[in-house]
């Protein structure tokens, strides 16, 4: 490979796109197959060092490494400051070698927030033997812990859409359904109760960080941010019980003046 020719290769192995007519591209793919004795780097251009040699430190960066650095960067610095800068230089990485893994940093973000759900998506979905009532209240609670795990949890999470949650979704309204809860007043309860702590967690983590707040009033009580969102929870919870009791009840009246298949008029 000639000299001149070695800043184009160099960005080619940064970049997951390369056309047809061009085989250094098709080098830089494959190159993950190819065992590498050596930790260079993207930017190592000394002299006999190959397209794939070049390569191999975008080689031992994966997805599932970017989106972790990613998250323990937001710990660290707050979503604001998070960029696609910031975690290059924190994976020792160029900044486009990123694109492999992420075309966007909307689309990167959408992956932190995935990870992030992941010890709630972890917990045990509902039995037909739990009770509808303590599981909605236990299920709510860990997403609330999760939330709260990462730093602007819910800033992260809101407006994301849970592509691969659905089964799991599916599952609890089934249960839900199952236990007696009218459908449409599961989905709502369930759509009511995951945002209304996306925003009590939002509150409570903004709480948290006393930068730019300027001192409440003296007389201002102090706000307990987990009474206050169980106190909530309890509300929503009892509203859909009371919901669920009354269609209950219309079921049965209906079925008290039905006899033999005929409604009693």
């Amino acid at each position: 490979m000639s000299t001149a020719r070695e800043p184009e290769s160099q960005r080619l192995a940064c970049y997951p796109a390369a056309s047809n007519k061009d085989p250094q591209g098709a080098r830089s793919r494959s190159v993950d197959h190819v065992h590498h004795p050596k930790n260079l780097s993207v930017n190592d251009s000394s002299p006999g060092s190959s397209i794939g040699d070049r390569f191999v430190n975008v080689t031992k960066v994966n997805r599932e490494i970017v989106i972790s650095e990613a998250l323990d960067l937001l710990d660290e610095v707050g979503l604001d400051t998070v960029s696609t800068r910031r975690l290059a230089k924190r994976l020792g990485v160029e900044q486009p070698s990123l694109y492999w893994y992420f075309r966007t940093k909307n689309d990167l973000l959408t992956a932190m927030a995935e990870a992030a759900m992941a010890p709630h998506a972890a917990a045990p979905l509902p039995t037909p033997d739990d009770d509808w009532r303590d599981w909605f209240l236990d299920n709510t609670r860990s997403f609330r812990r999760t939330l709260l795990m990462r730093r602007d949890g819910a800033r992260l999470h809101a407006g994301s859409t849970p592509a691969t949650d659905l089964d799991r979704i599916r599952r609890k309204m089934d249960f839900l359904v199952a236990s007696g809860v009218p459908e449409r007043d599961a989905q709502m309860a369930m759509l009511a109760a995951g945002r209304f702590t996306v925003g009590s967690v939002l509150e409570e983590q903004a709480d948290a960080d006393p930068s730019d707040r300027s001192d409440p009033p003296a007389d201002m009580p102090a706000i307990d941010h987990e009474s206050a969102f169980e106190a909530g929870l309890t509300l929503i919870l009892d509203g859909l019980v009371h919901r669920t009791a009354a269609r209950a009840a219309s079921l049965s009246a209906d079925d008290r003046l039905t006899t033999g298949g005929r409604r009693v008029q």
